[in-house]
């Protein structure tokens, strides 16, 4: 669909969904592509609260799958290498926070786990090195979903994965159906997404992607 980042778009109306009362413009804007991404990725891992959740990256996907899964009953390891994201998570619900930097979070989430590590997993930050840590962080018979998009990496099949028992999944964005199924859940739980911006004058959101906020205008509200 062309015209996605100017000021106005016609949309077709079967591509669109009703907001609930509750939910403001702002976190729909949100649910409309990370919030619910991370929604979708923790449906599929069927996360309640008998798990032990890692998520791997705590930018707009990943603090969402924070937030939600804390809702969801499970108990969040937050993963990240920037203080700032770490501190939103905990912020957010966070069981515990992993400060990465030292490519040590397999190791720091077996030290919680009392050496059984994650009953699941989400990797939302589209790297090797947290793929793999994603893998290797996850109990036996565990579950691991891998979300964050591009480039390569290399498992050990038979130690890493088939050995022990593992599920693993990919996500990839949602429908207009899981869009709706999200924006239900967070209007009817008060999941509070929220969190994962901060307001800077009028109609303007800063969401935090690395270290640079980038600035997201509301020209209309549809």
């Amino acid at each position: 669909m062309h015209g996605g980042h100017g000021d106005y778009m016609v949309a077709h109306q079967s591509t669109c969904v009703p907001l609930p009362d509750e939910v403001v413009f702002e976190v729909g804007a949100y649910l409309a592509c990370g919030a619910s991404t991370a929604f979708q990725a923790l449906k599929k891992l069927d996360i309640s609260g008998r798990d032990i959740l890692a998520v791997f990256g705590q930018g707009p996907v990943g603090l969402a799958a924070t937030m939600f899964g804390t809702e969801m009953g499970a108990r969040v390891i937050a993963v990240d290498i920037s203080p700032e994201r770490l501190n939103m998570a905990a912020d957010s619900g966070a069981w515990a926070t992993i400060d990465a930097s030292d490519n040590n979070a397999s190791e720091q989430i077996m030290n919680l786990t009392d050496g059984e590590g994650a009953d699941a997993s989400l990797e939302a930050a589209g790297l090797a090195v947290t793929r793999v840590a994603a893998v290797e962080s996850t109990k036996v018979f565990g579950r691991s979903c891998m979300v964050g998009e591009g480039g390569k990496v290399t498992f050990q099949p038979s130690p890493q994965i088939i050995h022990r028992h593992l599920t693993l999944l990919g996500s990839w964005t949602f429908s207009t159906f899981g869009l709706a199924e999200a924006a239900r859940y967070t209007a009817e739980r008060n999941v509070p997404l929220g969190n994962a911006y901060v307001q800077s004058g009028e109609n303007v959101l800063k969401f935090y992607l690395g270290s640079i906020a980038r600035k997201i205008t509301r020209r209309a509200k549809c």
